[in-house]
Order: C-alpha cells, then sequence, then structure tokens
C-alpha cells in the first residue's frame, strides 16, 4: 500500500496572502523543499472545501496563491493521482517523463 501522510499544518495558509502571493511561512517551506537535495517532496493541502470556500475573501486568497505557486518554475501543481502513476517529473533539469517516487516502508508500531 502506498500512502501519503497529510499534516494539515499549512492547509490554513492556502487562505492566507502577503504581498499578492502566500504568507512568509507557506514561502520558506516551498522555497526549503526546492532546495532539498531530495527532490520528490510534497506538500498535500487538507482544507474543508465547503468550509473553506464559504467567503469570498478566502476564494480570492487561494486564486492569488495558486497563481503564485503557478509562475514560480521551482513549484509543481500536481495531483496525488499524477504522482502515484508516474506523471510528475522530478529530474533537474526536467527529462519530459514522469519520475517514480521513492517509497518509504514503516516499520509496524
Amino acid at each position: 500500500m502506498k500512502a501519503f501522510v497529510i499534516n494539515d499544518n499549512l492547509g490554513q495558509y492556502l487562505f492566507q496572502t502577503q504581498d499578492g502571493g502566500p504568507s512568509t511561512l507557506l514561502r520558506q517551506t516551498l522555497n526549503d523543499k526546492a532546495r532539498d537535495s531530495e527532490q520528490d517532496q510534497v506538500i498535500v493541502f487538507e482544507v474543508p472545501w465547503e468550509k473553506s470556500f464559504a467567503t469570498k475573501a478566502n476564494a480570492d486568497a487561494y486564486d492569488a496563491n495558486i497563481a503564485w505557486m503557478a509562475s514560480r518554475p521551482w513549484v509543481q501543481i500536481v495531483t496525488p493521482d499524477q504522482i502515484v502513476n508516474g506523471q510528475v517529473d522530478t529530474s533537474v533539469p526536467p527529462t519530459g517523463t514522469g519520475t517514480q517516487w521513492a517509497t518509504s516502508i514503516a516499520a509496524p508500531v
């Protein structure tokens, strides 16, 4: 079984903006992951959609943050399905073919 570990600590920052983009904490987290030698890293945003998009301000902040991330060549916006199916290229420089991501085996607790 393959699974994504979801930590919802960053979900709240998807709806906060600063200077037309994400908050400093989210920018720093994305920057840290981009500079790490381990390139197959992912941030999964877990948010309650109905509650999060209940206000126009949240929807506008989401749009601004996604646009900011999409304009950064070191950030790829993908779905978990694309990762699992080997459709995301994490090669540096990109090769145009999907990368098979590393998997970890967790010891029984």
